[in-house]
């Protein structure tokens, strides 16, 4: 098979940033084993700029596998349906490349995740002189190394796979998920009214929590920021099951089509890039509040940047939700006003 430009990009891309991650990823074992804030040694000093390298490379590597992954969902959802016999949108993509497509969404959905994290932990540190979470900051590295280089290697994998050949029908495979037969989802079994119900629920909850949040005494605000930040990670799920059960079918003018990828496609606007990119900021920064949360408790010269840094967290969040809220229930309500009746 003729390789597409579009993959040898994000090889490219992945291949790179797998380097650079790795380099940073020996280092980090270094200082985490080593690292000695109160000594002058030269061994201290060179693990500082060795720690200064680290985060330059691992920057870096964030940059290469963020754009990669976004490259590769570009090009599973417009281009690769071009070469797959049958394939109407990515769903017939992930088929024609077998099971491990959806390994590899997954990890590297949090393999990003992990890096984002780690990037925020990292800018803290580098906002003081002493670096005084330096050793946070490697073991941080540490956990998430493994979660991207399987991401890496998961599409890899799955780009290997991919069979050009044989034709895929992913509107059956959407449709059979649908009916809540054996190809369907747990998803797909709950009742679309349920994920409804649970997502308004949570839509509720989160401005009045972030409300409480922002005029809460200081003492109280950084626990209610955790409780922001479980509701939003609650919320994302909630919203993402009631998005392909309920709120998808405005978007595509027909019911039961439950397919994440089609919401990509140019003729639905491209939709799904703006909605997808919400939730992600939704559970990237829900994620990263736990984290400060124990930095600000552990580390007393950082309380003022941790602070900061949560209050910024629960904005992007509401940020992020509110947008979300216009692009999925303004076409229900747009139809509704057209047609005088709801889908369903």
């Amino acid at each position: 098979m003729t390789v597409h430009p579009w993959v040898v990009s994000v090889a490219v891309l992945d291949m790179v940033g797998a380097v650079f991650l790795a380099c940073g990823t020996w280092s980090a074992l270094r200082l985490q084993a080593e690292w000695s804030p109160m000594s002058a040694s030269p061994t201290q000093i060179h693990l500082e700029v060795l720690s200064e390298t680290l985060s330059i490379q691992v920057r870096f590597a964030a940059g290469c596998l963020f754009l990669s992954t976004f490259l590769a969902a570009l090009a599973v959802a417009w281009f690769l349906p071009d070469i797959v016999p049958g394939a109407m949108c990515g769903t017939g993509v992930l088929q024609a490349a077998g099971p491990e497509a959806k390994r590899a969404v997954a990890m590297r959905l949090f393999g990003c995740t992990g890096l984002y994290i780690w990037l925020v932990v990292d800018r803290l540190n580098r906002s003081r002189p002493e670096a005084p979470i330096t050793v946070l900051s490697a073991r941080t590295l540490l956990a998430v190394f493994p979660l991207a280089v399987l991401g890496v290697v998961s599409t890899t994998t799955s780009v290997a796979a991919l069979d050009v050949q044989k034709p895929v029908d992913c509107c059956a495979a959407v449709y059979a998920a649908a009916g809540g037969g054996v190809a369907a989802g747990w998803i797909s079994r709950i009742p679309g009214s349920v994920w409804t119900v649970v997502f308004f629920i949570f839509s509720g909850l989160l401005p009045a929590l972030f409300l409480m949040t922002r005029f809460a005494r200081e003492r109280f605000a950084e626990r209610l920021a955790v409780f922001l930040a479980g509701a939003g990670l609650l919320w994302t799920g909630a919203a993402a099951a009631a998005l392909l059960e309920v709120f998808a079918a405005y978007h595509y003018g027909v019911l039961h089509h439950d397919c994440a990828w089609c919401l990509l496609l140019p003729e639905h606007r491209g939709v799904g890039f703006p909605i997808y990119a919400a939730l992600l900021v939704v559970f990237a920064e829900s994620t990263c509040i736990p984290v400060l949360s124990g930095i600000r408790r552990r580390e007393p010269s950082l309380v003022d940047a941790v602070g900061a840094r949560m209050r910024s967290a629960s904005i992007r969040i509401m940020t992020a939700f509110g947008l979300f809220q216009v692009l999925v229930l303004v076409p229900p309500v747009v139809w509704r006003i057209r047609f005088g009746v709801w889908m369903g």
